[in-house]
């Protein structure tokens, strides 16, 4: 705070942090207030992790180091306490669940993507194949071949119209890859 500091009431600079913490994998935020101590320069600083320039320790040691210093040698820290450790335990556990999960849905997603397209291309090759097919007339007979032209009709048509369905169904399932991606992407 420097020559503001003098200027207020407060007798210690105000930091405000936030932070990704990778055990508990969520953002971390919070206002600390340091006494305005000229040892205040021996903590860290880089401005790329915390506003008003100090940067947050990256372990509890560190912060212990860091605070022992503006303390002195008669400041005792404390640990953590049981509560956060068997949070922080529970957490890496449930976020171990989440990644377990999130890659099994997003396999059975991949899967389940390409069978869903060779179903599609197995359609459209029944097209070709009801086309091809005599079903069981002589196509070289006038009367016949009248026939045969006029059963494929409804037989491809319903084929087209579920190629049609299941394009459908296809696309809206490739619009889930976005979301899958977003699960996969978090940290």
């Amino acid at each position: 705070m420097g020559d503001a500091e003098s200027a207020s009431s407060f007798p210690c600079d105000v930091i405000h942090c936030e932070r990704r913490d990778p055990l508990l994998n969520s953002t971390i935020g919070y206002t600390a207030g340091l006494p305005a101590l000229g040892s205040l320069h021996a903590l860290p600083t880089r401005a790329s992790n915390v506003t008003g320039g100090r940067e947050m320790a990256n372990t509890w040691e560190d912060a212990k180091k860091a605070a022992m210093q503006i303390l002195g040698p008669k400041g005792k820290i404390p640990e953590p306490s049981k509560t956060i450790v068997k949070a922080v335990e529970e957490s890496r556990d449930s976020w171990a669940e989440f990644e377990a999960a999130r890659q099994s849905l997003k396999d059975a997603l991949d899967t389940h993507q390409k069978k869903f397209d060779k179903y599609l291309g197995a359609l459209r090759s029944e097209v070709d194949a009801i086309n091809k097919d005599n079903l069981g007339l002589d196509p070289k007979n006038k009367e016949d071949a009248k026939k045969i032209a006029a059963a494929r009709k409804p037989l491809v048509k319903y084929v087209n119209g579920m190629v049609q369905k299941h394009e459908g169904e296809f696309n809206d399932l490739k619009k889930l890859n976005a979301p899958v991606k977003t699960l996969m992407d978090a940290k």
